[in-house]
């Protein structure tokens, strides 16, 4: 995974981590979010290397990548967390950013925050996201 990459992934659920394994598979290149030094350590491990930080006393982005990022995929664990990662993401990005749920919160919520879509789903699979995409 070395390079840059267009397309940003914040994992911390079982869909997250299945979705980025997907893409390491298919040999797309991608960044990956840590909202704190454990996360970064934990994704490290994972052989991940183009992590990006979030500063969230600063509301800000920290990755060496000079390119945009044009599709983010944001999986929620927890309605807080996610409303914070969602808010500071787009602030740094104009790309298309996908929230991707199995809760029934309005998609008003994350709509308002900045999210494009919001997707709701049941499964761990969520792979059919990348299927359409061009990478």
């Amino acid at each position: 995974m070395n390079g840059h990459a267009a397309v940003m992934v914040y994992a911390p659920n079982q869909a997250g981590e299945q979705f980025m394994q997907t893409l390491s598979e298919g040999g797309h290149s991608f960044a990956v979010v840590a909202c704190c030094p454990a996360e970064q350590r934990y994704l490290g491990a994972r052989g991940l290397t183009n992590i990006v930080r979030i500063n969230f006393k600063e509301q800000s982005l920290i990755y060496s990548s000079e390119n945009e990022f044009s599709r983010v995929y944001i999986f929620e664990e927890e309605l807080g967390r996610c409303c914070k990662v969602l808010e500071i993401i787009r602030k740094w990005t104009n790309g298309i950013i996908y929230v991707i749920t199995t809760n029934h919160y309005p998609q008003m919520i994350y709509r308002m925050l900045g999210a494009n879509y919001v997707i709701r789903t049941t499964k761990d699979d969520v792979s059919f996201l990348i299927e359409n995409e061009v990478f």
